[in-house]
């Protein structure tokens, strides 16, 4: 017997064809696989076949930035170069493996090595090696440059690839590029850099981040001014979006009615004066969404892009393996988990 499930009707003000349902996809019902034997299986044919996201755009803005970029048991370089190219090593000296760079972030003019002084361009390219002539030839006729890895960008983001066969990125993000793109994250610099370590597996973190079925019970104080009853909508490669209501309480909470301080500090940050508002708590969130769009007529904004329910509401994009990105108008997050497990709540960004 097939169940018929309840699909809740989430979106408030005009309709918008951004807020409609993807076409159904059937990921299964099998239950993922936790064990560290699979785990190391999975570092080898998804981590190291798949796009990662690096970093934000603006970690690396100008020739010269770099960001270190972590994830498993390898290290990367995420550079802007002397071209305005920017790129991704292997944060390793390809002579005896030492580690170039130490630093989160660092604006450098090349690399050098450590141990035995070898020098790099932001390119990768080799520059000098100390004391080559007491080298055989025959020693240094191997590639002395750092070995990179496939690097591109989209929607304002790094994203690196140790696969040379994967496929483009535009493909593997399917309609989540263009719905990204929306929120200008390229325009955006980042606030914070965050990053903790889990006892746990890495899809535990995952799974924590890409759902709000939680919220009742983990966090409550989150009830009386979002919902945790959502649209969850699957694309392809592993790729979903989430909206979830912000601005008015959840359905789950008592009081429907007075407006309360959570609500009434989203009131203040859409311009409006909280204490000349007369509605109810019901109302507030679409207050919210016509308060945005004058904002945005006032001051040229182009909010138009977005539908009424993303101006109020997170929308919530989770990017196969391992990322989630939370997008409003105003600021995203972005939060990634790896196989060591490390979370990375790397990015809040505003413009």
């Amino acid at each position: 017997m097939k169940l018929e499930t309840e699909m809740w009707d989430i979106h408030v003000g005009t309709p918008h064809p951004f807020n409609n349902r993807s076409p159904k996809i059937d990921n299964g019902t099998d239950r993922p696989d936790h064990d560290r034997d699979f785990a190391r299986e999975e570092w080898d044919k998804v981590f190291a076949k798949s796009w990662l996201i690096a970093c934000p755009v603006a970690d690396v803005a100008e020739p010269g930035d770099l960001f270190r970029f972590d994830i498993g048991d390898e290290s990367f370089i995420i550079v802007r170069d002397d071209d305005d190219v920017i790129r991704a090593h292997y944060n390793v000296c390809p002579h005896r493996g030492s580690r170039l760079v130490l630093a989160d972030f660092s604006t450098l003019s090349g690399f050098t090595c450590p141990f035995h002084s070898w020098k790099f361009d932001l390119d990768g390219k080799n520059s000098e090696v100390t004391d080559e002539n007491t080298f055989q030839p025959e020693v240094l006729c191997h590639d002395r440059d750092l070995t990179s890895v496939r690097c591109e960008t989209a929607a304002g983001l790094v994203f690196i690839s140790m696969n040379p066969d994967v496929m483009p990125l535009d493909e593997y993000l399917g309609p989540l590029k263009a719905q990204l793109e929306l929120y200008q994250i390229d325009d955006m610099y980042v606030v914070q850099h965050r990053q903790s370590e889990w006892g746990a597996n890495w899809k535990g973190g995952v799974d924590a981040f890409a759902e709000t079925y939680h919220l009742h019970a983990v966090h409550p104080q989150t009830q009386c001014l979002m919902d945790d009853r959502t649209q969850i909508d699957l694309y392809p490669n592993g790729m979903s979006r989430q909206f979830v209501p912000f601005a008015q309480p959840s359905r789950r909470y008592d009081d429907q009615e007075t407006v309360n301080d959570g609500i009434k500090m989203m009131l203040s940050d859409a311009g409006i004066d909280p204490e000349d508002f007369d509605g109810s708590a019901q109302e507030t969130r679409r207050a919210v969404q016509l308060a945005k769009r004058k904002r945005s007529d006032d001051l040229g904004l182009n909010y138009e892009r977005f539908s009424d329910t993303q101006l109020s509401d997170s929308t919530v994009y989770s990017v196969f393996p391992n990322a989630q990105i939370g997008c409003h108008p105003e600021a995203v997050s972005c939060t990634g988990s790896c196989p060591m497990l490390r979370i990375r709540t790397a990015s809040p960004m505003t413009r």
